[in-house]
C-alpha cells in the first residue's frame, strides 16, 4: 500500500516530531511532558509518519491517563545487545483501580 513506504529514519527524530506535535494538543492540559532519546541510536527501516501517529496516540492516552498534573514521558533507547530500538511512552497516572481490573 502507497501509505506503508518505508525509508530511513531516525529514531530520536521521530519522538521529538511527536513531541513537537504534543505540546499543541489541548488534552495535556497540565500534563508534563518529557522526552529522553539515547544517544548514538541506530537508524530504523520505516514509515515515519505511522511511527510518529503512533507515539501520538499512545501519549495522549498517557496525558489522559496522568491528568491532571502527571508526567508522560516518551522515549527512544536501544533494546537488548542487538542494536534493537525500542519507542515508548509511559506515564505516571493511577493505574487501573484493583476491582475493575479483570
Amino acid at each position: 500500500a502507497g501509505g506503508a513506504r518505508r525509508s530511513a529514519c531516525d529514531a530520536a527524530e521521530v519522538v521529538q516530531r511527536a513531541v513537537r506535535l504534543l505540546r499543541h494538543n489541548p488534552r495535556l492540559g497540565g500534563v508534563a511532558l518529557r522526552v529522553e532519546t539515547e544517544p548514538g541510536l541506530p537508524g530504523l527501516w520505516a514509515n515515519e509518519d505511522q511511527l510518529v501517529q503512533v507515539l501520538l496516540a499512545l501519549a495522549i492516552n498517557a496525558a489522559d491517563a496522568a491528568a491532571p498534573a502527571g508526567t508522560v514521558t516518551v522515549r527512544a533507547a536501544l533494546r537488548g545487545g542487538d542494536g534493537e530500538v525500542s519507542l515508548s511512552v509511559e506515564d505516571d497516572g493511577p493505574g487501573i483501580a484493583p476491582e475493575i481490573r479483570d
